[in-house]
């Protein structure tokens, strides 16, 4: 007990002291001032039949073939859900190269020494959002005390009066498993509130078997379904586990196809693709509740 006493006294000190060299590059933006959107999209309403999704952690744009990549994976997806976004100059002007698309942006904070460009998770859509909104996590990183920001957005489906919910994650990491469970706890509950289809999807930090398990498990009492891709042993996984990072559920929608496009090289994460349709049995499912512990 001495031992695991002063080796977690010795941890907190390393943690404190990188975080006070860190912080000064670093700068938190109020939750309420997280969410930021630009672009117009082209229409006001997803297709039913077919919503093309491209999922990524785009590593902040730091690996050379990315912008090229961007926009051969992005140019005919309805729905981007990514995470890391970084807005310098080169992420501006790839985006910018997607006409008639809308960007939902949710900062979680500034890096000072890169002209306090954001970062944080993203979602593009070629439908315009009836509604969009942002939010930190409960908890911060350890070392850099910051939090992850959610991204949340919602679309009308063409010839329907269902919405659709959209949620790209970036999960919480170098953390307690508590923290983890408050993070997707919070996302939970506005999955719970929505009673349309859902997508929610990015890089959840799962680097555990008790950290994938729990979100498994608080998806599947939610009425979301894991979606399985056809070569999902390319996603990336924790150095130290198998677990894989990268995951997507859905509710409401059936996945006509799902692929990891395994020989990117433009970040460190490799794309996954999408086609979902939404589902003839869609329900609502107000009435399902999360797992709670």
């Amino acid at each position: 007990m001495k031992i695991l006493t002063l080796c977690t006294l010795f941890f907190f000190s390393i943690s404190l002291s990188q975080a006070q060299i860190t912080r000064p590059w670093f700068k938190v933006v109020p939750e309420h001032e997280a969410h930021s959107s630009w672009g117009q999209a082209r229409d006001h309403e997803l297709d039913p039949d077919s919503i093309k999704c491209l999922v990524w952690n785009i590593k902040k744009t730091e690996m050379s073939p990315w912008n090229i990549e961007y926009m051969i994976y992005g140019f005919d997806k309805n729905l981007h859900l990514i995470q890391e976004a970084f807005k310098n100059e080169r992420f501006n002007s790839t985006l910018n190269l997607f006409q008639n698309m809308r960007w939902d942006m949710a900062t979680s904070m500034l890096y000072r020494k890169q002209n306090n460009t954001p970062t944080g998770t993203l979602i593009g859509s070629t439908a315009e959002a009836v509604e969009a909104w942002a939010s930190h996590s409960p908890d911060t990183e350890i070392v850099v005390q910051t939090p992850k920001a959610n991204i949340f957005t919602k679309y009308r489906i063409r010839n329907t009066d269902q919405t659709l919910l959209a949620i790209s994650v970036h999960g919480i990491n170098i953390t307690s498993l508590s923290a983890f469970k408050r993070h997707m706890n919070q996302i939970a509950d506005e999955i719970r509130g929505h009673e349309g289809p859902v997508v929610f999807a990015g890089d959840f930090n799962t680097r555990t078997a008790k950290r994938t398990n729990y979100i498994k498990k608080q998806m599947q009492l939610l009425g979301l379904n894991e979606v399985e891709f056809v070569n999902g042993e390319h996603r990336m996984t924790w150095p130290l586990s198998s677990s894989y990072l990268d995951l997507a559920f859905v509710r409401g929608l059936e996945v006509k196809e799902a692929e990891v496009l395994k020989h990117s090289r433009g970040s460190d994460h490799k794309p996954m693709v999408m086609t979902l349709k939404l589902s003839a049995a869609n329900e609502p499912q107000s009435t399902l509740l999360g797992l709670r512990n």
